[in-house]
This record gives C-alpha cells, structure tokens and sequence, in this order.
C-alpha cells in the first residue's frame, strides 16, 4: 500500500493530476490512498478517474473531511448492508459474537482461578441457554449485559480492594482498573478499524452494534471477541501484580480517573507485546486478521457467521481425558 500525505494550500486536482502551490505535479494514480490537507480545486472527471483506479482519497480542510471510497469499499458495503438488513442473518451473527465473549470471558477467569470459572458457568449458564432463544438482536444485546454484569461481579474477586474496583465504569471510568480498561480498548477499537477498513469492509456496519453515527460498530463487534482476552486480561494482570501505581493517574473532582501520558504509553507498548503471545499456535493479532477475513468470507458467500475463535475456546475449555 502507497500512501501519500500532504499539507497543502491552493492545490489544484485536474487532468488525472494533482498540482501543488509550489508548482510540483503528482501522479495521484501511483499511490493506493492520498491525504490532502488544505483547500483547492477539484476536476470531477479526475476524481471519477481516480475512483474507477482504486484510488482513496480524503481531503482535511477546516471544513471538515471528506473521504472519497473505491469501487471495491462500495461493493462491500453494498454487501455488508444486505446481511444488516437480513434480520435472520444478523440475529445469528449477533448471537455468534456474544457466545465466542462468553467463552473468552470464561477463559480469562480460569487464567485467575478453576474455581471462579465454574462459579462464573454456573451463574450465567441460564442466561448462555436464553441467547440461543430470543428472537431480536436487541433481545441478544440485553442477555449479553447480564453475562457482561456477572462476569465483571468475579473480577471484583481478583482485583486488590485497594483500587476500588466494582464492576465496570466508564464515561468516565470511577477507579484505575476501569481507566487501564478503557484506555486499552480504545487501542484495541482503533487497531481493529485499520485492519477493517483495509479489508475494504466499513468498520461502521456492525451486527450486535446497531449502526449510530460515526461510530465504529464492526469495530466493536471484533473487539467483544477479544476484549476479556487481551484488554481486560491485562488489565487485571497489572491490578493483581499491584502494577498500577499512585503516580499512574489521577482523580478529577468529577470523580474521573484520568491515566497519565507515561503510563498511556507503557499500556500502548504492553498491548502491542501481548497481540504477539499466541494462542492455539497463533499470535493473537494474526488471529484478528482472521477473524476479520473469516466475517468477509461469509459476508461474500452469505453463510452464517461463526467465529473462528469460538470453535478455538471451545476446544480450549473442553476436557480432555
């Protein structure tokens, strides 16, 4: 992939080329996504040129930004929005994506504790039964909140009573483990998007996140698989080992806890270490890509969607003799 960023004022885009102020020309159709920041002039025969050749193009102005998609991002939104629409479609992929976070949830806590697993399996084994039952992805939404609920109420059990931990909180985050939390899984929502957007489909349409705004939702979709697993496993890692120190945040007066830039960058070099432990023999960032070439394929075939990573968990908690 050839990026090109430029900042840029007065440019002209105009007979299949890009003139700058400067007097330089660029060939845009040699690079895969170009960037202009500032204001200018544009042919619209050239930006229908430059869609038909691949090109992504997004302009930053004080205006706002404007992005201009491919042909292959508009042919998958094209099928992403059919099986959106596809209530049956998205109800079994709604009910798939929470199942596979019951799983990970269920393995995290035996990382801490056999004991507070099977406790954790008991509690919400009535609400694992219904999600198989209910009729609309809402439905599926309300049971996942429940399992969400029980399973944060147990790791209230591994984390130090000292950091104030009672479950989960966030806009704004009440306690240190909430903010290392929170923190994480805006790195983690921002590095699903990239990898999304550059498999041409949009992090926008979700299937458990309804489509709000500007909001990532097929972001957050990915991440539910992953979370317990990566941002919150580490997450109590660090509270357990008493890693998460005085002097690596601060209490507003709202009652915010705010994390500080040196311990946003510890957590960001934490996260990207702990993407290349494996799991199954596979590094977890490669079993992102995966996951998310596994979703395409079965948005393309318009099969059910099942993660990969369910069918790994599962075999992972199963018995063997």
């Amino acid at each position: 992939m050839r990026v090109l960023v430029l900042k840029t004022y007065g440019y002209k885009l105009a007979n299949n080329v890009l003139r700058l102020e400067t007097g330089e020309v660029v060939d845009p159709r040699q690079y895969t996504v170009i960037e202009i920041v500032g204001e200018g002039l544009i042919d619209l025969a050239t930006l229908g040129n430059l869609y038909r050749s691949g090109v992504k193009i997004l302009f930053k102005s004080s205006k706002g930004v404007a992005a201009i998609p491919t042909i292959d991002e508009v042919k998958w939104l094209k099928h992403q929005l059919e099986t959106y629409l596809d209530q049956r479609w998205r109800l079994e992929t709604a009910k798939h994506i929470v199942h596979t976070s019951h799983l990970a949830k269920t393995l995290h806590l035996r990382y801490h504790s056999r004991e507070l697993q099977q406790q954790y399996l008991g509690d919400v084994s009535k609400y694992v039964e219904k999600l198989w039952t209910v009729d609309t992805v809402q439905k599926v939404r309300q049971v996942e909140a429940k399992i969400a609920k029980t399973y944060f109420q147990y790791l209230r059990q591994v984390v130090p009573s000292t950091y104030n931990f009672r479950g989960r909180t966030r806009r704004p985050p009440r306690d240190p483990v909430n903010a290392v939390i929170s923190y994480l899984n805006t790195l983690l929502y921002k590095l699903l998007t990239t990898y999304i957007a550059a498999s041409k489909l949009n992090p926008q349409v979700g299937y458990l996140h309804r489509l709000y705004r500007k909001r990532p939702s097929l972001s957050l979709d990915i991440a539910e698989l992953f979370k317990p697993i990566t941002t919150e496993y580490l997450a109590t890692q660090l509270a357990k080992t008493r890693e998460i120190r005085e002097d690596d945040y601060e209490v507003e007066s709202t009652g915010a806890v705010k994390l500080s830039n040196y311990t946003k960058q510890r957590l960001m070099k934490l996260l990207r270490y702990h993407l290349t432990r494996p799991i199954g023999g596979i590094e977890l960032e490669k079993w992102i890509q995966e996951e998310i070439q596994e979703l395409k394929n079965c948005i393309q075939e318009k099969r059910p969607y099942v993660p990969k990573l369910e069918n790994l968990l599962t075999n992972l908690l199963t018995p063997h003799r």
